[in-house]
């Protein structure tokens, strides 16, 4: 009886359906197999996918190599790591310019802010914007850059915790900018006095809100507006670092004699001595130092460019 040529036999691979196969299930085909799970339009599939390449050898290396002219940024930054592994010279010429950037792709700076004097006190800008263009001794000093928003959050909240444990507070300017006080500023009543058509939606953020009028008076370079909105908002606080001490059980209390500032000060140092970088964070909002020293910054890429990653990456 003739075998039924339609059965598989033991050596056969099987010719997959419609279906894709799982993301940790064997695959069989090759490079042929490989280019079609690479095909896929969903970019952290073919971010799973693209180091099966180092499999295939030289021919691997033209598929990275190809890799790092994809649609999606992150693959081209993953086929990058990947070459940047390889001593082949083929592999090492490829990466050579650094990572194909095209207009629109989105990348992420980490900055340290800048810190700025007056006659008896000194401000923090944390941000990039043209409305300190003209003074170059406040703009932020850039630390890194990511392909990631997250990981840029990340490495901006713990530079920012770690000059917490060395600065001075005893002269900054308390904007008293903070979540604690957010909620009883009036903040369109305060739009509509100064005669602003900007007000807060029903279902806004108050945050949100409050940071979009900042922009806009940034952008538009009403420099004295943005001023009165931080010394306006800098009135409207009810918190009582004494009374935050004793909730939390802290032996330190405001002596007859002592300002609210020296004694938030005496607070402040305290926990830098304990290297209380924690504490600390919450301190530096609850007496109203609203921004931060070390901050995220997003760039969109206007025009074709080749990224150094020489360049804290």
């Amino acid at each position: 009886m003739a075998e039924n040529s339609n059965q598989p036999r033991n050596f056969d691979a099987v010719l997959g359906g419609q279906t894709p196969p799982p993301m940790g299930g064997v695959v069989l085909g090759g490079i042929e197999g490989w280019r079609r799970r690479f095909a896929t339009p969903i970019i952290e599939q073919r971010i799973a996918v693209i180091s099966d390449a180092l499999k295939y050898g030289d021919v691997g290396i033209d598929l990275l190599i190809e890799a790092m002219n994809d649609a999606a940024l992150l693959v081209r930054v993953t086929a990058y790591k990947l070459l940047q592994g390889l001593s082949s010279a083929k592999a090492q010429q490829a990466i050579a310019k650094g990572i194909l950037l095209n207009e629109g792709d989105r990348i992420y700076s980490v900055y340290q802010s800048a810190i700025y004097y007056g006659d008896d006190w000194y401000y923090i800008n944390d941000s990039i914007s043209e409305f300190y263009a003209d003074d170059s001794y406040l703009d932020p000093q850039f630390v890194s850059r990511h392909f990631l928003r997250e990981t840029a959050k990340v490495e901006a909240e713990l530079f920012h915790k770690v000059r917490l444990l060395e600065i001075d507070v005893s002269g900054l300017y308390r904007e008293k900018w903070s979540n604690y006080n957010i909620d009883n500023f009036a903040l369109n009543q305060w739009c509509a006095d100064n005669k602003l058509s900007l007000f807060c939606q029903a279902n806004e953020d108050r945050e949100a809100c409050l940071e979009r009028l900042v922009n806009t008076l940034d952008r538009n370079q009403k420099k004295e507006l943005l001023l009165k909105l931080w010394d306006d908002f800098g009135k409207n606080t009810n918190i009582d670092i004494n009374e935050w001490c004793a909730e939390n059980r802290v032996t330190l209390v405001r002596q007859e004699d002592e300002q609210a500032r020296q004694f938030e000060n005496r607070v402040f140092k305290k926990f830098q001595n304990d290297k209380n970088s924690e504490i600390l964070n919450e301190i530096w909002q609850l007496i109203g130092f609203g921004r931060r020293l070390a901050f995220v910054h997003e760039e969109i890429v206007s025009q074709e460019t080749y990224f150094d990653t020489g360049v804290n990456f």
